[in-house]
């Protein structure tokens, strides 16, 4: 039998709201947010991100702890972040690159292709929005 899995969508805030993700910090975000999914165990269908803010979607396990997943990708995410481009340290002066708080939303499954699609073309969403 087939473990159950739930989908969840994630969004997190830089702290502040700082516009910190340019192109170059971007990418390596979205590499990072992959590595840790697969050291973690954790499926990571997808991932995106704007200035100010991340999107991931992620499938776990009902027994896994939702706070510790969030917690992995975005400390980890953080510390690896701030190794690789010390400039980073200047634009967000707290020393944190999170704010605390997170938005998740469960996703059925019928939606996941949609939500997918969403957490992905961040850009064009926020060009479109903001044009």
């Amino acid at each position: 039998m087939e473990e159950i899995q739930l989908t969840y969508h994630v969004c997190s805030p830089t702290k502040y709201r700082r516009e910190v993700f340019d192109i170059e910090i971007g990418e390596e975000l979205e590499k990072l947010f992959s590595q840790i999914a697969k050291e973690k165990g954790i499926r990571l269908l997808a991932s995106g991100h704007w200035l100010d803010h991340a999107h991931f979607l992620i499938q776990i396990s009902p027994k896994d702890d939702m706070s510790i997943v969030v917690k992995y990708l975005k400390g980890i995410s953080a510390r690896k972040l701030f190794q690789k481009f010390p400039k980073l340290r200047n634009k967000i002066r707290s020393g944190h690159l999170w704010a605390k708080r997170y938005y998740s939303k469960l996703v059925p499954k019928h939606e996941i292709v949609d939500t997918k699609k969403y957490i992905e073309n961040q850009q064009v969403h926020h060009t479109r929005k903001t044009a």
